[in-house]
């Protein structure tokens, strides 16, 4: 190791497959399979994923530093970085890589369990594990979130969930959500498993989603929340059957919000579209109103 560069400037400016390679044998780092860390080596496509996630004069949130594949050329933009790293070892890395760097900050933490108070108006960039980034994305899509532009990475069959249409067998609650929140999700990059060390067993897909406000014409967004639970959580049953289970509502409730929104009960909560949700919605919530 003695050839290698010390300084963190010279480690940043190492080729990116080097750069991994160098932090965790100085750190004595290893993959942890719990948090699913497989870390990008791919130099083009983190260039590509971060110049995606620029937006001038906006700061960003990096959700996962991991070894720095991103957060390197998202400093590199001399934008405001914050970078969100849940393992305490590679976040010491992270904090010894950019601590030179005024434009950045190394964050040890839970993404999940910080509040936006830390951020601000802001981009946000990650790459997502598998087992939670469905909450992070919905945390990043909330009403009360001030990121406006999301630069994600997923996996192929999450990437494939997000940009569902109704009436396939991926339309889901996430897709929903997806939908309801963003006005675009656009496909950055394909990347495979040679993209990563380790190499997953999965494919994964850099996605670029731009935030909206939610419908004028939704009247209460836990009313939305309650109609995808009540339309998809229980797959196999017809609507009319999982209203009544999966929101532990009375048959005649049931009919009535049937009535009001002209949809057939025996249609199954995958083939509702958006906007059909949202009138399921706004009936639910009239009808919860008057049972009160």
């Amino acid at each position: 190791m003695s050839e290698w560069p010390e300084s963190s400037a010279q480690v940043r400016a190492l080729p990116l497959r080097a750069r991994t390679e160098y932090l965790l044998r100085r750190f004595d780092l290893q993959p942890r399979k719990s948090l699913g860390q497989s870390f990008l080596i791919n130099e083009g496509a983190a260039r590509l994923i971060a110049r995606t996630a620029a937006e001038p004069g906006l700061p960003m949130v990096e959700i996962g530093g991991g070894l720095a594949a991103l957060t390197a050329p998202l400093a590199e933009t001399g934008l405001p970085l914050t970078v969100v790293e849940i393992d305490r070892d590679a976040a010491a890395a992270l904090a010894w890589l950019v601590g030179d760097l005024q434009n950045v900050r190394v964050v040890e933490g839970d993404f999940l369990k910080l509040e936006w108070e830390e951020f601000g108006e802001s981009s946000a960039v990650g790459n997502l594990p598998y087992q939670s980034a469905g909450a992070i994305l919905q945390k990043l899509w909330a009403p009360e979130s001030p990121c406006g532009l999301i630069v994600a990475m997923v996996q192929r069959e999450v990437a494939g969930r997000l940009q569902a249409t109704p009436g396939t067998k991926a339309w889901g609650p996430l897709s929903v959500l997806a939908a309801l929140h963003t006005e675009e999700r656009q496909v950055v990059a394909k990347l495979g498993p040679d993209s990563f060390f380790p190499a997953p067993k999965v494919e994964s897909t850099v996605l670029r989603m731009r935030r909206r406000d939610l419908p004028g014409e939704l009247c209460a967004y836990g009313a939305m929340q309650a109609a995808i639970r009540g339309a998809f959580g229980t797959r196999r049953k017809n609507l009319s059957n999982s209203l009544r289970v999966n929101l532990l509502l009375e048959p005649e409730t049931v009919a009535a919000v049937l009535r009001t929104t002209r949809l057939d009960g025996s249609r199954r909560g995958e083939t509702l579209t958006l906007a059909e949700l949202i009138g399921l919605a706004n009936a639910l919530y009239e009808a919860c109103n008057e049972r009160r």
